[in-house]
């Protein structure tokens, strides 16, 4: 995406509309409806709202100067329903699929919108801006001012609102939706609307909780518990098995994914999970979760655990890493699919590519359509774990330890390529 491009989105993001981005770059409203119809094309969504979303999200768009919002009119609704401009629906059906994401009425949606408008002036593009900086502010909370926070992207800047890490906290210790709820002194349709907001934000199709969690602990959006309460049984069957647990499935379906995806009989697969179920105590499937949030404290793992920087500095295809290219547009539906299960991912601006590292060896062959391999010797210069700013190469998904499995990857891009019904090269 080039540098003009940027320029364009940024101005969009700060307010102005077409015309004004036109006069502020000196160039003609024609040409600024290029440079945008050429970057949604790029980034494969539908609406200005949607593209400032993503753009964001990638971390191309840093540095913005964005205004405050006057004290006392943001609150967590408000925040939340301008989040949910970003939503890739035509302009007539957003008020309606804002409230029924959120779980409220669609007049209540279009009164809070009709408000801040009135009270800031600001697009709808630029009100995304503001929200997307506001989730980003630590300790933003209801009835607060804005105030910047750290960069997109890097660790613990996103955080959940406090109600709902409330409520996935209390979940995770094994209450049911309906004992969290009189806890929290809340309805338990409260609950699920908190659970409906998490699952958008992580990706989560499935309604296990251990798999939200998971996702929540994966993405350091929710603070991991202190210290791991619970034994990991012993043997290397315990130590595959716990390194699934993340997987977005129901957790009736847990053990036979588990036993598909390490090769073990399925009913070894559920013994070990027996046996981390009595560990967790009476915590249940949730408490399972606890594992994925404390990865690190387990023992190392040959199967998953490779440095990705080699003894010269340098990160070398072939030698510490393999690695796959997939177009930019593509990467943000194969997170969505993967879920908890993601790897470390680098985006390339200038080829407009995402690169997915595997460990050395994964790749046997790779003749998959809508991605391609990256040739063996090619050398990378690896930015910082916690770098998303500037530079042509950056951290997408930085990395956390685990590496894209192989297999699993294979499945993810031919199905999101047979759903597309289009080539991703």
């Amino acid at each position: 995406m080039s540098r003009a491009q940027l320029d364009v989105a940024r101005l969009l993001a700060c307010g102005l509309d077409q015309s004004g981005i036109a006069d502020e770059l000196g160039i003609s409203p024609d040409a600024v409806q290029g440079r945008l119809r050429s970057m949604l094309s790029c980034v494969g969504v539908g609406s200005r709202r949607a593209l400032v979303h993503r753009l964001l999200t990638l971390g191309l768009l840093s540095g913005l100067a964005l205004p405050d919002v006057p004290a006392g009119l943001w609150d967590e609704l408000t925040e939340r329903v301008c989040m949910g401009l970003s939503f890739d629906v035509p302009y007539p059906v957003l008020h309606q699929t804002i409230a029924r994401e959120l779980g409220v009425p669609a007049v209540e949606v279009a009164a809070v919108l009709a408000r801040v408008r009135e009270a800031t002036g600001l697009s709808d593009c630029a009100l995304v801006a503001v929200a997307f900086k506001h989730r980003r502010s630590p300790g933003a909370g209801k009835d607060m001012a804005m105030s910047p926070g750290p960069s997109p992207g890097s660790q613990g800047s996103a955080t959940l609102a406090q109600h709902e890490a409330m409520a996935m906290t209390l979940l995770a210790t094994g209450l049911t939706l309906h004992a969290a709820a009189d806890r929290l002194d809340v309805l338990p349709a409260t609950v699920e609307r908190y659970l409906r907001a998490c699952r958008a934000r992580t990706g989560v199709t499935s309604t296990s909780v251990r798999a939200l969690l998971s996702a929540l602990y994966e993405q350091d959006l929710l603070p991991p518990p202190p210290y791991m309460t619970m034994d990991l049984p012993q043997g290397p069957d315990a130590k595959r098995v716990a390194n699934w647990l993340g997987l977005d499935v129901p957790d009736p379906e847990l053990a036979a994914t588990i036993a598909t995806r390490t090769g073990l009989p399925k009913a070894r697969v559920e013994r070990v999970l027996r046996e981390l179920l009595v560990a967790a105590g009476s915590r249940g499937y949730a408490g399972l979760s606890e594992l994925v949030a404390h990865r690190s404290l387990l023992p190392p793992d040959e199967a998953n655990d490779h440095p990705l920087v080699g003894p010269d500095g340098d990160t070398v295809v072939g030698r510490d890493v393999q690695a796959v290219r997939i177009p930019l547009n593509a990467l943000p539906g194969l997170l969505r699919a993967a879920g908890a299960e993601r790897g470390p991912v680098l985006l390339e601006t200038e080829s407009l590519s995402a690169v997915l590292l595997l460990p050395p060896g994964a790749l046997k062959s790779w003749t998959v359509e809508g991605s391609s391999p990256i040739q063996a010797g090619h050398v990378y210069d690896l930015p910082p774990a916690d770098a998303n700013d500037g530079g042509a190469l950056r951290w997408a998904v930085p990395p956390r330890g685990r590496l894209w499995d192989a297999q699993h990857l294979r499945r993810l891009i031919q199905a999101q390529h047979t759903a597309n019904g289009r080539p991703g090269r």
